[in-house]
Protein backbone atom coordinates (compact mmCIF):
# COMPACT_ATOMS: atom_id res chain seq x y z
CA UNK A 1 0.00 0.00 0.00
CA UNK A 2 1.36 3.40 -0.97
CA UNK A 3 0.61 6.10 1.57
CA UNK A 4 0.61 9.71 0.43
CA UNK A 5 2.09 12.46 2.59
CA UNK A 6 -1.34 13.98 2.96
CA UNK A 7 -2.77 10.74 4.27
CA UNK A 8 0.21 10.10 6.57
CA UNK A 9 -0.19 13.62 7.98
CA UNK A 10 -3.60 12.58 9.35
CA UNK A 11 -1.86 10.16 11.74
CA UNK A 12 -0.16 11.47 14.88
CA UNK A 13 3.31 10.05 15.53
CA UNK A 14 3.76 9.04 19.16
CA UNK A 15 7.13 8.37 20.72
CA UNK A 16 7.51 5.07 22.58
CA UNK A 17 7.51 6.84 25.96
CA UNK A 18 4.41 8.91 25.11
CA UNK A 19 2.57 5.80 23.89
CA UNK A 20 3.60 3.82 26.98
CA UNK A 21 2.39 6.63 29.26
CA UNK A 22 -1.00 6.77 27.52
CA UNK A 23 -1.38 3.00 27.88
CA UNK A 24 -0.28 3.07 31.52
CA UNK A 25 -2.86 5.79 32.30
CA UNK A 26 -5.59 3.63 30.72
CA UNK A 27 -6.25 6.14 27.93
CA UNK A 28 -5.03 3.93 25.10
CA UNK A 29 -4.28 0.41 23.95
CA UNK A 30 -1.52 -0.71 21.60
CA UNK A 31 -2.82 -2.56 18.55
CA UNK A 32 -0.13 -4.67 16.90
CA UNK A 33 -0.82 -5.01 13.17
CA UNK A 34 2.13 -7.29 12.39
CA UNK A 35 1.46 -10.85 11.25
CA UNK A 36 1.14 -13.77 13.70
CA UNK A 37 4.63 -15.15 13.06
CA UNK A 38 6.17 -11.75 13.86
CA UNK A 39 4.10 -11.42 17.02
CA UNK A 40 5.09 -14.94 18.08
CA UNK A 41 8.77 -13.95 17.91
CA UNK A 42 8.42 -10.80 20.01
CA UNK A 43 5.70 -8.44 21.12
CA UNK A 44 4.92 -5.58 23.42
CA UNK A 45 3.22 -7.02 26.47
CA UNK A 46 -0.47 -6.15 26.54
CA UNK A 47 -0.69 -5.19 22.87
CA UNK A 48 -3.78 -6.47 21.06
CA UNK A 49 -2.99 -8.51 17.94
CA UNK A 50 -4.85 -7.35 14.83
CA UNK A 51 -2.79 -8.46 11.80
CA UNK A 52 -3.10 -6.15 8.83
CA UNK A 53 -3.86 -9.13 6.55
CA UNK A 54 -7.17 -9.67 8.36
CA UNK A 55 -7.67 -6.15 9.70
CA UNK A 56 -11.21 -5.40 10.93
CA UNK A 57 -11.74 -1.86 12.26
CA UNK A 58 -15.21 -2.66 13.65
CA UNK A 59 -13.78 -5.51 15.74
CA UNK A 60 -11.11 -3.20 17.17
CA UNK A 61 -13.75 -0.57 17.96
CA UNK A 62 -15.87 -3.18 19.75
CA UNK A 63 -12.97 -4.60 21.77
CA UNK A 64 -11.57 -1.23 22.79
CA UNK A 65 -14.52 1.12 23.16
CA UNK A 66 -13.62 4.15 25.22
CA UNK A 67 -9.84 3.97 24.71
CA UNK A 68 -7.59 5.29 21.97
CA UNK A 69 -6.03 2.68 19.70
CA UNK A 70 -2.34 3.28 19.04
CA UNK A 71 -1.36 1.20 16.05
CA UNK A 72 2.09 -0.37 15.98
CA UNK A 73 4.12 -2.60 13.70
CA UNK A 74 7.84 -3.27 13.27
CA UNK A 75 9.05 0.15 12.06
CA UNK A 76 5.94 2.28 11.52
CA UNK A 77 4.72 1.86 7.94
CA UNK A 78 1.98 -0.74 8.38
CA UNK A 79 0.73 1.02 11.49
CA UNK A 80 0.06 4.19 9.48
CA UNK A 81 -1.89 2.12 6.94
CA UNK A 82 -3.87 0.49 9.77
CA UNK A 83 -4.66 3.84 11.39
CA UNK A 84 -5.90 5.20 8.07
CA UNK A 85 -8.04 2.08 7.48
CA UNK A 86 -9.44 2.39 11.00
CA UNK A 87 -10.20 6.09 11.05
CA UNK A 88 -13.14 8.14 9.94
CA UNK A 89 -12.64 11.61 8.46
CA UNK A 90 -11.84 14.06 11.25
CA UNK A 91 -11.06 11.34 13.80
CA UNK A 92 -7.78 11.57 15.72
CA UNK A 93 -5.47 8.72 14.66
CA UNK A 94 -2.28 7.56 16.37
CA UNK A 95 0.61 5.23 15.69
CA UNK A 96 3.83 4.27 17.42
CA UNK A 97 6.52 6.07 15.44
CA UNK A 98 9.29 3.62 14.61
CA UNK A 99 7.25 0.62 15.77
CA UNK A 100 8.50 -2.09 18.07
CA UNK A 101 12.06 -1.35 16.96
CA UNK A 102 11.82 2.19 18.38
CA UNK A 103 10.14 0.79 21.51
CA UNK A 104 13.13 -1.49 22.12
CA UNK A 105 15.61 1.27 21.25
CA UNK A 106 13.93 3.46 23.89
CA UNK A 107 14.72 0.78 26.49
CA UNK A 108 11.13 -0.40 26.91
CA UNK A 109 10.53 -4.11 27.35
CA UNK A 110 9.19 -6.69 24.92
CA UNK A 111 8.16 -10.29 25.41
CA UNK A 112 10.34 -12.67 23.40
CA UNK A 113 13.66 -11.99 21.80
CA UNK A 114 15.32 -8.67 22.43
Amino acid sequence: MIISRGDAARVTNLSPHDAAAMVQRGEAVLVDVREADEIDRERIDGADAAPLSSFDPSSIRARHAGVIPIFQCRVGQRSIAAALAYGHEGEDLYHLAGGIEAWKHAGLTVVGRR
